[in-house]
């Protein structure tokens, strides 16, 4: 798996509150910001969310979930709850129909989403498993995204960092189980998550046919260690100590005996983890140069932090290097 850096533009229904959205266990089109990891994946709590199967409600909408058009609240038109079905279990699902292509009215289409409305704990450096299953038409093949927004004790959104996106596409009338996992990417002042569902076209191939979504599941999980090898961390060469750089930045580090290839991480506070990450990618050399132009939430003091690890034949990475700062003030 190829890691690339965040695209800002692929990820336009962003709103104020962090998303953060992880690996997913089955084929997908976007690259992921989290290493991925091999089954089995244990689940050591119940479904952490309400009205899981949309069987209770009244009026338009589910009890305990929100239905959106493009961030805004509309509950009379697409998505709507699907008192009818079709279910795969009991009588109720969720429909998203996103109903503009890339390049319409809208730049990305219409954004549609369904949103858990009451707060989920969450405990920082925990993973968590969301799962459910979804179906389209028979001629359909729509791109579903899943995400968490992250809140502190206050249930304040936390939105100074970026995140990255991941997804699958919904192909064909029968339901399909999709599974993402959430791990390493809790920012630390996270109490609380919000799940989001949202299905919008910015992905070729365009699609406006509908999703139906039933039997949504988040369970905290209990994932195995990572499977380190015996190959040392590269040693960073540039940049290094708190130096200044401008843009464009051409990081160096050292070659590594027995590495096929290189993982850069450029983060704003490297204890927040994955979550803080402002840049990564895989590399087959012993530079790379960034533009952190596109970034759209800068550390308040300009600092950055930056690290390197490697990966042997088989894909296994080392630990990560040390991480060295420097500072970056053009923008």
């Amino acid at each position: 798996m190829t890691i690339q850096p965040f695209r800002p533009d692929a990820m336009t229904s962003l709103r104020s509150s962090l998303l953060v959205v992880a690996v997913l266990l089955l084929a997908s089109s976007l690259p992921s910001c989290v290493a991925p990891f091999v089954p089995p994946i244990e689940p050591i709590s119940s479904n952490l969310l309400p009205n899981p199967s949309f069987e209770l409600g009244s009026g338009a909408e589910p009890a305990s979930w929100d239905l959106r058009v493009s961030g805004v609240r509309v509950p009379n038109e697409a998505p709507s709850w699907a008192q009818a079905g079709p279910a795969r279990s009991g009588s109720c699902s969720v429909k998203l129909t996103s109903s503009s292509a890339f390049g319409g009215d809208d730049p990305c289409g219409t954004v549609v989403s369904c949103e858990s409305t009451e707060f989920i704990p969450v405990n920082y450096r925990e993973a968590y498993r969301l799962s459910l299953y979804a179906r389209s038409t028979s001629d359909g093949n729509p791109y579903l995204t899943a995400m968490i927004s992250f809140y502190d004790a206050t249930k304040e959104s936390l939105n100074n960092v970026c995140g990255s996106g991941a997804g699958a596409r919904v192909t064909g009338s029968e339901w399909q189980y999709l599974e993402f996992v959430f791990y390493d990417v809790i920012p630390p002042d996270s109490a609380y998550a919000i799940v989001v569902l949202e299905l919008f076209n910015n992905y070729q191939p365009y699609s406006t046919e509908p999703v139906w979504i039933d039997d949504v599941e988040f369970v905290q999980v209990e994932l195995p260690p990572p499977a380190h090898v015996d190959i040392p961390a590269p040693e960073l060469r540039y940049p290094t100590g708190g130096r200044v750089v401008s843009n464009p930045i051409t990081f160096e580090w050292d070659p590594v005996p027995g590495a096929v290839k290189y993982q850069i991480s450029i983060r704003a506070d490297w204890e927040v983890g994955e979550a803080g990450g402002y840049l990564w990618a895989t590399i087959n050399d012993t530079t790379y140069t960034a533009d952190l132009s596109y970034i759209v939430a800068y550390p308040e003091d300009d600092r950055f932090f930056w690290a390197v690890r490697a990966f042997d034949e088989q894909d296994r990475p080392s630990q990560w290097s040390s991480a060295h700062i420097f500072y970056w003030y053009d923008h």
